[in-house]
């Protein structure tokens, strides 16, 4: 669970990352009397968060396999105990 919350939360981060990353080196560019590249890039920013979601939703929804392979057998009541599930 832990792992989950984990990996969405540095896929919704790295909008945010890059962009502090730009302001730093927007910073750098004016503090070196360079011209600055452009205003905030609030379109790219979009863009690029809707892009690594959409990839995470993809690859979370494609790899559901747990790596076992036969039928599943759900877990019945026997003589008064129940046998868990299993796969064969």
């Amino acid at each position: 669970m832990l792992f989950k919350l984990l990996k969405y939360g540095i896929i919704f981060g790295l909008p945010f990352l890059m962009f502090f990353v730009w302001a730093w080196i927007e910073r750098r560019r004016a503090a070196a009397g360079q011209a600055p590249l452009r205003q905030t890039p609030w379109v790219s920013l979009s863009i690029v968060g809707l892009v690594l979601m959409i990839t995470a939703l993809l690859v979370t929804g494609l790899d559901k396999s747990d790596g076992k392979k036969g039928k599943y057998i759900p877990p019945k009541m026997v003589n008064g105990v129940i046998e868990p599930g299993r796969v064969e």
